[in-house]
């Protein structure tokens, strides 16, 4: 018995000597992680200075739009394409998150999206990063700043108001005059799935250079609509017809 109890106490000592340095790795390297968050937290701006700038250059936007102003199908538009369970998360989906933080951190830089508007707006009001990462996790961190300070309502309506439609218009009033030479509170239903269906690459989509890839991502923001439950396939198809047969025109 005592030389069974030896052995064990023997593999116990050999196993913690392993452990040991491990745990304490560990240990630091959760302290580095904590610290370098505080360090990121730290040093984002203040959200009210951050709102005061301006959007893009002083030619390039208009005067802010309120989301009551806007026909109903600008926003579900822009949920079904962008955002489906916005009214529904906090800011932030932690699953798509963590898949995307992965493999952005394997790659080194930013590969995979997954953002939410909230974050989309975070990123629209934080001055750029030289590291991928860190700029990633601040935008986390405005994204709940924003969840807390203003209304679901209210982060769709800055969103609108500040995103970038290409062709050196921020806003989506600005945009609505560029593309089709009226206000935003005017424009179609069409008119208004062609706008967001900019937004994942608005210089490359830009209606003004390339309208057939432009065209094609509005009939994939209505048929968004239609899988949120926004329109019946009917209404798309009448939707589309009408635009073949009378397609918006920029001024």
């Amino acid at each position: 018995m005592e030389m069974l109890y030896g052995g064990a106490a023997v593999r116990h000592s050999v196993k913690m000597r392993f452990w040991k340095p491990a745990i304490l790795a560990a240990a630091v390297l959760m302290l580095a992680v904590v610290a370098g968050m505080a360090t990121v937290i730290q040093n984002i701006p203040d959200l009210d200075q951050m709102l005061s700038r301006p959007a893009g250059p002083a030619a390039s936007t208009r005067l802010a739009v309120h989301l009551s102003d806007l026909p109903p199908y600008v926003a579900k538009a822009l949920l079904s394409a962008e955002d489906r369970n916005f009214y529904g998360n906090f800011g932030v989906e932690p699953l798509s998150m963590l898949r995307a933080l992965y493999a952005d951190i394997r790659a080194g830089r930013i590969v995979e999206g997954g953002s939410t508007i909230s974050e989309q707006l975070a990123k629209n009001l934080l001055p750029p990063q030289r590291s991928p990462i860190i700029q990633k996790i601040r935008e986390i961190v405005v994204a709940l700043m924003l969840e807390h300070r203003f209304s679901k309502d209210r982060i769709l309506e800055l969103y609108l108001n500040r995103v970038y439609f290409g062709a050196g218009a921020y806003g989506i009033d600005t945009a609505a005059h560029r593309y089709f030479g009226k206000p935003a509170r005017q424009l179609t239903l069409y008119e208004a799935a062609m706008l967001v269906g900019l937004l994942p690459a608005p210089s490359v989509m830009n209606p003004r250079h390339n309208a057939s890839l432009a065209r094609q991502r509005a009939r994939t923001v209505l048929q968004d609509m239609v899988s949120t439950g926004f329109l019946t396939p009917q209404q798309r198809r009448g939707v589309v017809a009408a635009a073949a047969e009378k397609p918006p025109t920029a001024p």
